[in-house]
């Protein structure tokens, strides 16, 4: 059992792998199209991985959209276009293994070891429990990354699913965890996050190196692998690392375009920052940055103005044109571009003015401190009050604070850690100097204040840390306080390592095969015994609505999210105090069972819980949802009277 699960992975590893190198392949083709070869190999491999993965997930979209998303069209798209690309794919692995003979001719000394040392170790912890089973700590990926990708799979294409706003999200990366799914691994899914963050840090050394020095560069990787919360994403299957390639892509572009004067540049920033906006709505801040960046007088040899109109004009239409296609499908199902947000703009089906409050209220929540509220105070507030910028604490009340150490080293891998504050003297030095390091320092306190007025949720600032490091990094040279900067920067990933260790360490049996999956998932998910339960009792059609829970993943029947915040699908203002009413609504649904997890949902003794809450508590106790199973960690399932079991 044990080998045979080892195999698993390995086979996992190497899907990945060849996966990369064909998609590289396929970018590299497109690139040649373009007439642009990107300086150095790993530039090269930076620029044409990322973008193959952007590719192979607009084509994965479209068979979906063409309702054709079976394992074996799955695999015959592969098996096409990497013919069309094998001698492109026969250079990517040439300049793969030209990369491996470089490193080992690197004259090393006590920093690079230091450093590579630090960066290989995030990387192999990282790698190790992103081969693990999703669990609590993974929670969107169970909730829509992952679930909604196997819901799209399981219908062998894309649908309207009304039970999740989330689903109506620009999808490009998530594309490629349909991919993953599609091979019946939910490894591979995750590994494809887990290499946005590898290529991330290899990107902020290659911009850095390229347009400062290898010096800076190799601080500036080192920044950014010292970050808890970008090691720890590493591990799901989240989207933010993607989308943080994305942008950093764009500006490395950009400042390529700059260099060079190459238009050509200015086109693939296009389609990064297009591939960024059809991977998370945030990021389409992004494209109009370039535009104005491709405007800005620069040392472009192209020279003419109304050339650099065309130019900037032709970017923008790339971009807009990648990113479209969500943006599309998602007012084609819903009537609203961006749904479920503007709705006093675009209004949004099975939406509504109060839902879309409680949703603007909820977000409103992330960021919020007992005292100053001043930008001022951000750089303290996620250095020493980071929980309240994500999960664990944003929705607790305003007085209370998290003590000093919880015994969960997954409350600190979700900080940005102590390097934003300790440099910020450098970033401060960087505003008053001339040079390259400027327009990604504005881009970034651009990104910074956006997110600031929207949500402060962490997650969503890593694409301006990553842009920040370069800045540091080079401030810390031009100030002559290098070594200071690697000391701090190699103890915070020092701490970042010892993080990583205590949470990969209970992985470790699940990974290597000496403990089973349904075991590891049984003892570290508290959903999983229910999603168990309906698995093996419940009748195929016997769906099943699910309150105080979004995570379906491991569900295999229908499901519904039936709480009202996520939708406006039930009519719980007309229901009344009668939970027949609802039981009906739920009956016409195919909703056969209702699953409560206790731990959110409002107890029956709750005066001031909603109407979800009271009727579902009113139907358990006049026996009309009779319970079937109850889990130790709170979580039920009741049948509905009426229908056979």
């Amino acid at each position: 059992m044990s080998f045979i699960r080892l195999v698993r992975q390995l086979v996992a590893i190497l899907e990945f792998l060849i996966i990369t190198a064909y998609a590289a392949a396929v970018a590299r083709k497109l690139l040649g199209w373009l007439g642009l070869s990107p300086k150095g190999t790993g530039e090269r491999l930076i620029f044409e991985s990322a973008l193959g993965f952007g590719i192979l997930g607009m084509l994965i979209f479209a068979m979906g959209m063409l309702e054709v998303l079976y394992p074996s069209w799955i695999l015959w798209l592969l098996v096409v276009t990497a013919v069309i690309s094998y001698r492109e794919l026969a250079g990517v692995i040439s300049d793969a293994f030209d990369g491996l003979k470089a490193v080992r001719k690197i004259k090393w000394n006590a920093e690079m070891a230091i450093i590579a040392a630090i960066l290989a170790s995030v990387a192999v912890l990282a790698l190790v429990r992103s081969l693990a089973p999703p669990v609590g700590d993974d929670w969107d990926s169970l909730a829509y990354h992952l679930a909604i990708s196997k819901l799209f799979l399981k219908h062998h294409g894309i649908y309207y699913i009304d039970f999740s706003s989330h689903s109506n999200f620009p999808f490009t990366w998530e594309m490629l965890y349909t991919l993953g799914l599609s091979f019946g691994s939910v490894s591979l899914a995750k590994l494809f996050h887990f290499g946005a963050g590898v290529i991330l840090t290899g990107a902020v050394y290659s911009m850095s190196a390229r347009h400062f020095s290898r010096s800076t560069g190799r601080l500036a990787a080192l920044m950014v692998a010292g970050i808890p919360l970008l090691a720890w994403e590493a591990t799901t299957a989240y989207i933010d690392l993607a989308v943080a390639l994305y942008l950093l892509l764009t500006v490395y572009a950009l400042l390529n375009f700059s260099e060079e004067g190459d238009k050509k540049w200015a086109l693939v920033a296009g389609l990064t920052a297009g591939l960024a906006a059809g991977t998370k709505m945030t990021a389409l801040l992004m494209i109009p940055i370039a535009f104005v960046w491709i405007l800005w007088p620069n040392r472009a040899k192209s020279g003419v103005r109304s050339l650099r109109w065309k130019t900037a004009f032709t970017a923008v239409l790339l971009a807009a044109v990648i990113a479209a296609p969500w943006y599309v499908k998602s007012y084609v199902y819903t009537q609203n571009p961006v749904y479920p947000f503007a709705y006093g703009v675009f209004g949004g089906k099975n939406w509504s003015a109060e839902t879309a409050k409680a949703y603007r209220d909820d977000q409103k929540k992330f960021g919020r401190v007992p005292d100053a509220q001043s930008p001022v105070m951000l750089p303290w507030n996620l250095t020493f009050r980071f929980a309240r910028f994500n999960d664990y604490a944003a929705r607790a009340e305003p007085g209370l604070e998290l003590p000093a150490f919880t015994g969960s080293s997954q409350v600190y891998l979700s900080s940005v850690g102590p390097l934003l504050l300790a440099f910020l003297p450098l970033v401060l030095f960087g505003m008053l100097r001339k040079g390259k390091h400027r327009p990604l320092l504005i881009v970034s306190c651009v990104m910074i204040a956006a997110w600031y007025i929207t949500m402060q949720n962490t997650r969503y600032l890593l694409p301006a840390l990553a842009m920040l490091a370069p800045v540091m990094a080079h401030s810390a040279e031009l100030i002559k306080v290098r070594k200071a900067a690697v000391a701090a920067s190699v103890t915070a990933g020092a701490f970042t390592v010892m993080l990583m260790l205590m949470f990969v360490w209970p992985v470790v049996p699940v990974v290597f095969g000496m403990e089973a999956h349904d075991h590891y998932l049984d003892r570290s998910l508290n959903i999983y015994r229910a999603s168990s339960f309906v698995n093996k009792s419940l009748p195929r059609d016997g769906g099943i609505a699910l309150f105080g829970e979004t995570r379906g993943f491991y569900i295999g029947r229908d499901y519904i999210w039936a709480d009202p915040g996520h939708n406006a699908l039930i009519p719980y203002d007309s229901m009344g105090s009668d939970p027949e009413k609802l039981l009906g609504w739920l009956r016409n649904r195919g909703m056969s069972y209702v699953l409560v997890n206790k731990a959110n949902f409002p107890d029956y003794r709750d005066e001031s819980a909603p109407a979800s809450a009271k009727l579902i508590w009113q139907a358990v106790g006049n026996r009309r949802l009779k319970e079937v199973f109850n889990d130790p960690s709170d979580i039920a399932v009741y049948r509905i009277a009426g229908r056979s079991q």
